[in-house]
């Protein structure tokens, strides 16, 4: 075998082997719209989702300078102008709760002279695809909402 063909046959093998844990492939699966639907469909069947209006991968926020911006693994909405932000991963840096309170602050900005009525501040869903349980409980899933502790209904 030349060498060529040896490289070729190691980048194959790599390929073949790549799981959604990988940034690549993750990005290449959700910029799929029909795939990243059905897997919405899957996570929220409540919701009735028709169709996703656009995915975008790796976006960036714009912030202000100075401040650190964050970069969403994958942006969606959806026809009702609800916001997904799909992050992946694989290692376990103990800050999600705060990474996610920080992604929900930054995924939908406000031009000036709209209001904070349902018109203008849609709900925002932040999806953290893990490859270990972050909290320990042997769910396969958590999920969570913003409530008021005094009245939480």
């Amino acid at each position: 075998m030349t060498h060529s063909t040896n490289q070729e046959a190691e980048l194959r093998a790599k390929w073949e082997h790549l799981t959604l844990a990988n940034d690549r492939m993750f990005g290449m699966v959700m910029e799929d719209d029909q795939i990243c639907l059905e897997l919405l469909h899957r996570i929220f069947p409540r919701l009735d989702i028709k169709h996703i209006q656009r995915v975008t991968t790796q976006k960036q926020v714009n912030t202000t300078l100075g401040i650190k911006a964050p970069r969403f693994d994958a942006y969606v909405r959806d026809d009702q102008n609800r916001t997904y932000i799909l992050e992946m991963q694989v290692k376990n840096n103990h800050n999600l709760p705060f990474r996610m309170r920080y992604y929900m602050n930054h995924a939908d900005v406000l031009r000036p002279g709209d209001s904070y009525d349902e018109q203008h501040v849609n709900p925002i869903y932040v999806i953290f695809f893990c490859d270990f349980d972050y909290y320990g409980d042997g769910a396969m899933a958590y999920e969570f909402e913003m409530r008021s502790v005094r009245n939480p209904a």
